[in-house]
């Protein structure tokens, strides 16, 4: 039973439901989303090799973060030069951190790891990375 009209004084909030995209349309836009990402890191991999100061910039600016990889500190950079330490938000509440009011997440590159299970004869479990 919905007791929102009732406590908030009105209707219940409308909430606009957006139509559900087909399989096509999500590849599609992800499709998309990926290839603007790596755009933006080309643009800023070319921004920061123009000269030997913003060279400087970014090699500064990888010494002070932990280890990534290239196209994510390339990312990461073009959106914000004074990150230090990236966090998912899971990770930021296990620490115990709170994050400020109106602070919105950054793109970041997430590859995966995937843990095979193998069975050799006589059934024993044995767990490799790929």
């Amino acid at each position: 039973m919905d007791l929102s009209k009732y406590l908030s004084g009105g209707e219940p909030p409308v909430t606009e439901e957006q139509p559900r995209m087909s399989k096509e349309e999500y590849a599609a836009l992800k499709k998309q989303e990926r290839e603007e990402v790596w755009a933006e890191i080309d643009a800023k991999a070319q921004d920061v090799f123009k000269d030997g100061d913003s060279l400087k910039g970014f090699l500064d600016f990888m010494a002070q973060c932990k280890p990534q990889k290239t196209p994510n500190l390339l990312l990461l950079y073009s959106q914000n030069p004074e990150i230090r330490q990236v966090m998912t938000f899971e990770k930021v509440k296990e620490e115990g951190y709170s994050l400020r009011a109106g602070v919105h997440g950054y793109r970041f590159l997430v590859t995966q790891d995937y843990d095979c299970l193998l069975y050799t004869s006589d059934a024993a479990d044995d767990r490799i990375s790929v």
